[in-house]
């Protein structure tokens, strides 16, 4: 009977384990990771804190303050565990969209194919050290001057792009759901689109369980080369208007659509434990 009861105990943290695996969640980035502020920069904008947390968007003519700006070249990776406990959240691979990043673009007077967009590089890591790119494309054909415009059409892949619509300020926000793309404005990734990057295949980047988000704003003076060939295409030149002096990207916020609560350490230990007592119990003899 003794037995029975262990064994009971050990099955049922592993049918916990399983269930906090695949528990879906949303939730937005809790933790700053790492900051490296790039040059030129906007002094009154470098609070890393304020990239945490929801969206406050202003639409399309109003850019959010409640930013943290990374300078040119500059780069932030944030997390996503529980900031006052042991608990551990990661952005899983599901079906469409998987999270949002939300930079502050406008649309110059309402036209929607000229954003004043300060693009970024994103990447994802699940243990921190390696990082994969999301591919880009940019067909903007030529320089743009300072305050300048591109054509959301023209660029694929990158974040800073569309303007922010969800705002959850506590006092002055508004009820349009920061997890849901088709409203939240910013940028959707998908991580199925990783799937064939080397880092994925070889194992170093886990798809279903990435817990750290890297941004890096663009250089966008024209040296640096997209990632045509991965589009079937030629290479082009990346611009923006970051790349006629300004202080580069500004970072609100980044919201998880399918997000899972990973299982504490401890209780994958009663997992181990659970495993090797089922598999070296003395089987009985009739």
């Amino acid at each position: 009977m003794k037995h029975l009861h262990i064994q009971s105990l050990l099955l049922s943290a592993a049918l916990l384990v399983g269930a906090n695996i695949v528990r879906a969640d949303e939730f937005f980035a809790s933790k700053v990771i790492d900051y490296q502020i790039g040059s030129p920069s906007q002094a009154g904008f470098l609070d890393s804190s304020l990239a945490l947390g929801g969206p406050r968007g202003g639409g399309n003519s109003v850019q959010s303050v409640h930013v943290t700006n990374l300078g040119v070249s500059g780069q932030l990776t944030l997390g996503f565990d529980d900031p006052a406990g042991p608990t551990q959240r990661a952005i899983a691979n599901h079906a469409g969209p998987d999270f949002i990043v939300f930079e502050n673009p406008i649309y110059a007077g309402g036209d929607t194919t000229k954003s004043f967009a300060e693009l970024m590089f994103v990447e994802v890591s699940s243990n921190g050290t390696d990082f994969a790119r999301f591919p880009v494309q940019s067909k903007t054909s030529a320089p743009v001057g300072a305050f300048g415009t591109i054509n959301p059409a023209d660029v694929t892949g990158f974040a800073g792009v569309h303007p922010v619509f969800a705002n959850t300020d506590p006092v002055n926000g508004n009820t349009i759901d920061p997890f849901d793309p088709s409203v939240a404005g910013g940028d959707a990734f998908d991580l199925s689109l990783l799937a064939t990057n080397s880092l994925v295949t070889s194992g170093a980047v886990n798809l279903d369980e990435i817990r750290y988000v890297r941004l890096i704003d663009v250089k966008g003076d024209g040296t640096l080369m997209d990632d045509g060939p991965l589009f079937g295409v030629a290479a082009n030149p990346i611009y923006d208007p970051t790349g006629s002096g300004s202080g580069g990207a500004d970072v609100d916020a980044i919201s998880v659509i399918h997000g899972e609560v990973l299982p504490e350490p401890e209780t994958l230990g009663m997992l181990g434990l659970a495993c090797l007592f089922l598999r070296k119990r003395p089987r009985r003899i009739a």
